[in-house]
């Protein structure tokens, strides 16, 4: 049996209240996470009545969880995401990057 992976980051993602978002993330994104052992922290907010104001709440909600949190390593990814293979490149860079994209 292959050893165990413990990430060095965590995945931060949200959803708005009464969308199909929620239904997305636990078809999709929670299972691929747990399938690779890797943390999350998802938020839920209020939907503000359009996809694009939604949207737009990103960077709050990443400056939120920074602060509230204090983990030094993340990716952000959007809950229609689905991992299908476990992301070693995030292993293998080291403490001497810093990625955004």
């Amino acid at each position: 049996m292959p050893a165990i992976k413990i990430p060095n980051f965590t995945v931060i993602a949200f959803y708005t209240e009464n969308t199909l978002y929620k239904d997305v993330f636990y078809q999709y994104l929670q299972p691929s996470l747990i399938k690779f052992n890797i943390p999350y922290i998802i938020k839920i907010i209020e939907n503000k009545g359009s996809w694009l104001k939604n949207v737009a709440e990103k960077p709050r909600i990443l400056l939120e969880t920074l602060e509230e949190t204090q983990i030094d390593n993340f990716v952000h990814l959007d809950v229609d995401a689905e991992i299908l293979e476990y992301p070693n490149l995030f292993d293998e860079l080291g403490n001497n990057y810093d990625l955004g994209v």
